[in-house]
C-alpha cells in the first residue's frame, strides 16, 4: 500500500513513525511547500529545516517541498491514501479525487467537532477545556476540519495530561465497524512519561509555559496510537466514517467550535468577562505573560494621556475580600498593604504581588508601583482598561471637538496591530490544476 504524507513539526513526525512500524505501508513524504520568489540582491535568510524532512532524510524516506516531485504519481492514482498531521495547505478536491473515497485523512488534535481550525491546542488550554482528545477525520474538499470521523479518542481531562504526568490515563480508541461501535483501550503510562516532557519545536507555543508542551506531547502520543489502531488489522478498509455533526464518541460538549491562530490579544486581561479565577487561570498556564494597560499623564504635544502596558505578576484569588472603596469598578483597583487589588467580573478579586511596564526588564513591588502612580499617573479613578477600551475611547475623544487635535501615537500602533491581525494570511492550495 502506498501513502503520500503531509506534515511538518514533531507532532506529524511521530505520527509518520508509527506509520513506518507496518512494513507493507510504503511511504512518500511531502513536508511543507516552498514558494516561489523573485531572486534579488538582498541576502537569503536561511530557513530552518522542517523536522518532518530532517527526519526523512536521515531515514532515507523518499522527501519533498515540492508538490510537482509526486505530480505523476497522484494523477495517475498510484497513491492508495494521502494522510495529513500539521500541514496548513489546504488539499483542493481536485487532489482528493484521485484517491479512493475516504482514503483521504487529517489527523486533528481535537474532538471534532469542536476545535476545527489552527489552534485547537492552545485554544484548548487557553479556554480552560475540561476534555479534549484527538480525531482521525476524512479530508473535506471544500472546508478545513469538516470531514466524517473515521476513528476518535474518547474524552479524555485535559489537565490529566499537563499535570500528574506520573499517573497512567487510560482513554479509548473509538470507531464503527460492521455496523457496530467499537473500543479499543489505551493508555499513558510510564513508558511515554520521557516523550511527554520532551521539548517540542512548535513556535506558536511561545506565549505558553511548559504547561503547553507537555499537553501537545501528549496529545502527539494519543494520535500515534489512534494511527496504529487504524491500520492495526485493515482496520482503515472496514471502518463506517461518522458525519461530523457530533462526537464519535456520543459526548455534548459546551465548547467553541472553531479555534483562530493564537495572537497576543488573547492575552489581553478582559476585565469585564473574566472572573478573577479566569485571570489567575491565564497567568497559570503562561508565566508572567498576561496583561492590560494604564493611562499615563502626558503633557507632550497632542497627548492627552499615554497607554502604559503592564504585566501582572505573583496573583492570587481573594475569597470574600471587603473593598475600602465600595463603589469599585470592575478592572478597578486600590492598594493595600503593599498589595495591589484588582475587582474582576461578578464581584471577584485578585490580589497582584508585582507589575511590569513593557519597556522595563524587570517587575517592580507594589511599593514601587505606587510612587509611580503619585508621580506619573493622575486619574481620579484607578483603573486598568483593555487593549479594544483604550482604542475605543482614543477614537471617542477624536470625534470630539477637543480632540481634533489629538495625536498619540501608541494609541495609533494598537490601531494597525488590530487592523492587521484581522487580516487573515493567505491559505496555500495543493490542487492538481496548479500543478
Amino acid at each position: 500500500m502506498r501513502i503520500l504524507f503531509l506534515g511538518s513539526d514533531d507532532f506529524s513526525t511521530f505520527i509518520l513513525k508509527t506509520i513506518l512500524r507496518f512494513p507493507k505501508l510504503k511511504v512518500d513524504v511531502l513536508g511543507p511547500l516552498v514558494e516561489n520568489t523573485k531572486c534579488s540582491n538582498k541576502p537569503v535568510r536561511t530557513l530552518v529545516v522542517p523536522k518532518i524532512v530532517e527526519y526523512s532524510n536521515k531515514n532515507n524516506i523518499n522527501c519533498s517541498q515540492d508538490i510537482n516531485t509526486y505530480k505523476a504519481s497522484i494523477t495517475n492514482g498510484k497513491y492508495d491514501m494521502l494522510i495529513t498531521a500539521s500541514y496548513s495547505a489546504f488539499i483542493h478536491k481536485s487532489v482528493i479525487n484521485k484517491f479512493p473515497p475516504n482514503r483521504c485523512i487529517n489527523i486533528h488534535p481535537s474532538l471534532l467537532p469542536y476545535y476545527k481550525g489552527a489552534a485547537p491546542i492552545q485554544r484548548t488550554l487557553l479556554d480552560n477545556a475540561k476534555y479534549t482528545g484527538v480525531t482521525i477525520q476524512t479530508l473535506h474538499p471544500e472546508k478545513f476540519d469538516h470531514g466524517k470521523i473515521l476513528i476518535q479518542s474518547s474524552p479524555i481531562l485535559t489537565r490529566s495530561l499537563y499535570e500528574d504526568i506520573e499517573k497512567p490515563i487510560a482513554w479509548e480508541s473509538v470507531y464503527k465497524k460492521e455496523g457496530s461501535l467499537l473500543r479499543n483501550n489505551n493508555f499513558l503510562g510510564e513508558d511515554d512519561i520521557a516523550k511527554r516532557l520532551q521539548p517540542n519545536d512548535d513556535k506558536t507555543g511561545v506565549h505558553f509555559n511548559e504547561k503547553y508542551s507537555v499537553l501537545r506531547n501528549s496529545l502527539t502520543i494519543v494520535a500515534t496510537k489512534l494511527v496504529h489502531d487504524l491500520f492495526t488489522d485493515d482496520n482503515y478498509m472496514h471502518i463506517e466514517p461518522c458525519e461530523n455533526n457530533k462526537l464519535l464518541t456520543g459526548e455534548i460538549l459546551d465548547y467553541r467550535m472553531m479555534s483562530p491562530k493564537i495572537n497576543i490579544l488573547d492575552f489581553d486581561i478582559k476585565w469585564m468577562s473574566q472572573t478573577a479565577i479566569d485571570v489567575c487561570y491565564l497567568s497559570k498556564i503562561t508565566d508572567e505573560k498576561i496583561y492590560t494597560y494604564f493611562k499615563r499623564n502626558c503633557d507632550k504635544g497632542k497627548q492627552p494621556w499615554v497607554p502604559e502596558k503592564l504585566f501582572l505578576s505573583d496573583l492570587e484569588i481573594l475569597n470574600n475580600y471587603n473593598p475600602v472603596n465600595k463603589n469599585l469598578e470592575v478592572g478597578a483597583f486600590e492598594i493595600e498593604d503593599g498589595k495591589l487589588i484588582i475587582k474582576c467580573k461578578d464581584n471577584t478579586y485578585i490580589k497582584c504581588g508585582k507589575v511590569r511596564p513593557a519597556d522595563k526588564p524587570r517587575f517592580v513591588s507594589i511599593e514601587k508601583f505606587e510612587k509611580l502612580i503619585k508621580k506619573h499617573y493622575k486619574q481620579d479613578t484607578l483603573k486598568f482598561g483593555t487593549f479594544d477600551e483604550i482604542i475605543h475611547e482614543y477614537k471617542t475623544l477624536k470625534r470630539t471637538e477637543s480632540g481634533v487635535n489629538v495625536h498619540v501615537p501608541v494609541v495609533e500602533g494598537m490601531i494597525k496591530l488590530k487592523s492587521s491581525l484581522k487580516t487573515k494570511g493567505k491559505v496555500m492550495k495543493l490542487s492538481i490544476d496548479e500543478l
